[in-house]
C-alpha cells in the first residue's frame, strides 16, 4: 500500500470512528463519495477494519450501539493499533502522540513505507467461518495442500504480510495459510481449548510452532552489519560477538531451516551460516539448482 494510500486509510477511519462516537449515521454512499472510494470499500472498512465495534444497521445506514456512545477514546485507538499489529511502529502510543499522528496535517511529517500485507477483503467470509469456530469451540473442515484437515481453530494470525490460522490436528500446533484453504466447513464436533496452546500462540515470534528450536549461528560481513545491530533481522536474534573489522557472530532460533534460508538468501553474499554443520552446503546447493535451471 502506498503512502498516499496509508494517510488515506488512516484519515479515513479515524474520521468515520469520530462520527459514530458523537452518534452519527454512517451512509455507504456518502461516504465513498466523501472519501472518493468505492462503496465496497467502505464496506470493507466497516465490515472489517470496524468489526470490533457494535454497530447497528438499519436499511443500509450503521450507527454506534447507544450503549456505547462517546465511550470511544484513545485506549480504544491503542487497542486498535496493538490488534493491527502496528502498535510499535511508532514511537509511542501515549494520548498526545496519538493527537498528533490523527491530525491530517501531521502526513507532512510523518511517512510509512514498506508496510506491504495481503488484501484480507479476499478472507471475509473464510474469516467469519473461523471466528465463529474459534467463539463456538467448534472443529473446521478444510482442504489444505493436498488432502483434508480437520483442526481444533484457537486464532487467526498476521505474520510477515500473510495471514494464517493456528489449530491443533492431532495434537500438534500448526500454522495454516488462509489463501492456500478451501471448501471450509464448521464442524459439528466441539473442543476444549488447551491453555498451554493458547499461551505458546501468544508467546511465539513466528507462525513456526514446533516443539524444539534449532540455534543458528551466522557470520554476518561489515558491509552491513548496521542493519543487524539497528534491529532483529532473523528469528530471536542474538549478538554474540563484534569480530575484527567490524564482521558479526549472531545467534538466531528457528525451527526449520526453510525459517531461515530465504532469509540468508536475501543477504547474499553479506553472511554465511557457520553451524549447524550442513546448512550453508544445503544453501549453496539450492543456488546452484537455481542458476542451472535458468
Amino acid at each position: 500500500m502506498s503512502k498516499s494510500m496509508h494517510e488515506k486509510l488512516a484519515y479515513r477511519l479515524a474520521d468515520m470512528l469520530t462520527m459514530l462516537n458523537m452518534g452519527n449515521v454512517l451512509d455507504v454512499g456518502e461516504l465513498a463519495e466523501k472519501y472518493q472510494v468505492s462503496r465496497r470499500t467502505i464496506m470493507r472498512d466497516i465490515d472489517e477494519r470496524l468489526a470490533f465495534l457494535p454497530l447497528e444497521k438499519e436499511q443500509g445506514k450503521y450507527r454506534l450501539s447507544s450503549s456505547y456512545l462517546g465511550k470511544l477514546d484513545f485506549k480504544d485507538i491503542r487497542a486498535f493499533a496493538q490488534i493491527s499489529g502496528i502498535a510499535k511502529l511508532y514511537p509511542n502510543l501515549d494520548t498526545s502522540f496519538l493527537r498528533e499522528i490523527l491530525d491530517e496535517r501531521t502526513a507532512q511529517v510523518y511517512s510509512v513505507k514498506g508496510y506491504t500485507f495481503e488484501d484480507a477483503s479476499m478472507f471475509g467470509e473464510l474469516m467469519s467461518c473461523i471466528k465463529q469456530a474459534i467463539g463456538e469451540k467448534r472443529q473446521l473442515r478444510f482442504f489444505y495442500k493436498d488432502g483434508e484437515r480437520v483442526v481444533d481453530p484457537y486464532q487467526i494470525v498476521h505474520h510477515r504480510g500473510c495471514w494464517y490460522l493456528a489449530a491443533v490436528k492431532n495434537d500438534e500446533l500448526k500454522a495454516y495459510r488462509l489463501s492456500r484453504m478451501s471448501d471450509v466447513m464448521l464442524s459439528d464436533k466441539s473442543f476444549e481449548p488447551n491453555t498451554t496452546i493458547s499461551e505458546k500462540i501468544a508467546n511465539s515470534e513466528s507462525i513456526w510452532f514446533g516443539k524444539d528450536k534449532i540455534e543458528v549461528i551466522l557470520k554476518v560481513k561489515s558491509a552491513v552489519a548496521s542493519h543487524f545491530l539497528s534491529r532483529s533481522l532473523l528469528p530471536e536474534q542474538q549478538l554474540i560477538k563484534e569480530l575484527e573489522q567490524g564482521d558479526l557472530l549472531l545467534s538466531s532460533k528457528v525451527v526449520s531451516p526453510m525459517q531461515i534460508l530465504p532469509l540468508v538468501r536475501y543477504w547474499i553474499p553479506n553472511i554465511s551460516i557457520v553451524s549447524p554443520e550442513g546448512w550453508q552446503g544445503e544453501l549453496e546447493d539450492g543456488l546452484r539448482a537455481y542458476l542451472s535451471e535458468g
